[in-house]
């Protein structure tokens, strides 16, 4: 169940128009999401369902930080490759 949720919640998430691409960077997105929250729940000692529970609320908010961070990103490097010029020129 708490699978289908989080995927209710990370599935209209997007990084790239296309599909390939997104693929991959989702996944990259998850599988840090999944190690941030494994290592905290991990390190804390909490078993069971409280622990599946915060393992899922954990990824679910890091799934979220690192795709909004990864979308920041993306939009300041297509910004540079965009207007190149303009950003070489504010530079010097």
């Amino acid at each position: 169940m708490k699978k289908f949720i989080f995927d209710l919640i990370t599935s209209p998430y997007s990084l790239f128009e296309s599909p390939i691409y997104n693929y991959i960077a989702m996944a990259i997105v998850g599988s840090i999401a999944f190690t941030i929250a494994w290592n905290v729940v991990g390190k804390s000692g909490i078993r069971g369902e409280l622990g599946s529970l915060l393992h899922w609320t954990i990824r679910i908010i890091s799934f979220v930080v690192i795709w909004f961070i990864f979308s920041i990103l993306i939009s300041i490097g297509i910004f540079i490759i965009n207007n190149w010029i303009i950003v070489l020129i504010s530079i010097i």
